[in-house]
């Protein structure tokens, strides 16, 4: 019974947390603290477009636990016309967007001189063009991951010719706030 009693605690604690659209999992983001640029890239590698989740096997037998099964990313980019360089300029509107809210430290699209790198690992794209991505802070030099985010987009266009325009607007102000709020910055 306790341990049910826990089981609720956490999940209820995760939904809160969840409720903010970033989940924080570790919590080592003060090696930022010196640092004044970043660099931001985004890996779509293996992100599913219009997830949907299975509980079942090809022949009818229960999961024991659901996977995502989807379309290919592609899927995604062939619903409309994309402009040549649409993940450039998504890029730069998480710069802009991120670079508005933490006034002291800067992300960059084109910057490899520096320490750290924001890295938006895309996870799931939706009908809406919403995204569900991973926001992972690494070493550059050592490719250690420092932290990472679980986040939810909750402004998308999906017939925007900026494939992801939208989802990283939110996505840059977002963990701009959040990294401001861990580091104590104003």
């Amino acid at each position: 019974m306790k341990k049910a009693i826990f089981i609720f605690v956490l999940m209820c604690l995760y939904t809160t947390c969840n409720a903010g659209k970033i989940v924080v999992i570790n919590d080592s983001i003060s090696v930022l603290r010196n640092q004044d640029t970043l660099k931001v890239s985004m890996d779509y590698s293996e992100a599913i477009y219009n997830p949907k989740k299975v509980k079942k096997d090809e022949t009818g037998k229960e999961l024991s636990s659901p996977i995502i099964k989807g379309d290919d990313f592609k899927t995604y980019l062939r619903i409309c016309r994309r402009t040549a360089n649409w993940e450039k300029e998504s890029l730069e509107y998480f710069c802009e967007w991120f670079n508005d809210e933490l006034t002291s430290l800067t992300v960059c699209v084109d910057k490899n001189d520096v320490e750290y790198e924001i890295l938006v690992k895309i996870k799931e794209v939706y009908k809406d063009g919403n995204i569900k991505a991973l926001i992972i802070l690494k070493n550059r030099k050592t490719n250690k991951q420092i932290e990472m985010f679980d986040f939810k987009s909750s402004d998308g266009d999906a017939k925007d010719k900026i494939a992801l325009r939208d989802p990283m607007k939110d996505t840059g102000k977002t963990v701009g706030k959040t990294i401001k709020k861990l580091l104590n910055l104003q």
